[in-house]
């Protein structure tokens, strides 16, 4: 966040449960940055559209890129229906259809899709990508202290009780 970079799960849950609702906060937003950068808009929560549309009235532009196609965290609370609205009284350009992999590459995904086991291998350019939801996040570390205490013998109060990495935000930025 020093460096004026959100994740999706920040939007969500710091900005919805807590600083929104802040006026000192939302002044100072709109004293340290002039404009709105958001990409893939499509796989942002809601709460993203209250933010943006709080922070537009300040700034002199934003751009928005909304992916009809992506929605990849649909599901893990991604609303492209409540960013759709952003398009309202916007310049809206829409693209061309990608002209690189993606017409080579169609069928052989769809079929790796439809059945995984498919000897259908695709090619070097084509790299794994794999992310984490939160939830994924807590069952690792659910696992890896469940591992700790049958294995080691560990008391109950031997294990951790802070939260998760990620919900450590830096103090500065409050």
């Amino acid at each position: 966040m020093a460096r004026g970079f959100l994740t999706y799960g920040l939007i969500f849950h710091c900005y919805g449960q807590y600083l929104l609702k802040k006026p000192q906060y939302q002044q100072y937003l709109c004293q340290r940055y002039d404009a709105i950068f958001a990409d893939d808009v499509d796989d942002y929560p809601a709460i993203a559209v209250d933010l943006f549309n709080q922070l537009q009235s300040h700034f002199s532009w934003a751009v928005f890129s909304f992916n009809p196609d992506g929605q990849v965290r649909l599901g893990l609370n991604a609303d492209p229906d409540a960013l759709a609205i952003l398009a309202q009284g916007a310049k809206v350009e829409r693209l061309e259809r990608p002209t690189g992999m993606a017409p080579q590459l169609s069928t052989q995904v769809l079929g790796l899709l439809k059945d995984p086991r498919s000897p259908d291998i695709l090619p070097p350019q084509v790299q794994a990508l794999q992310t984490f939801s939160r939830p994924n996040c807590y069952d690792k570390r659910r696992i890896r202290l469940l591992r700790r205490f049958t294995k080691e013998k560990s008391s109950p109060r031997t294990l951790p009780s802070s939260p998760p990495v990620w919900t450590k935000l830096p103090a500065t930025v409050f």
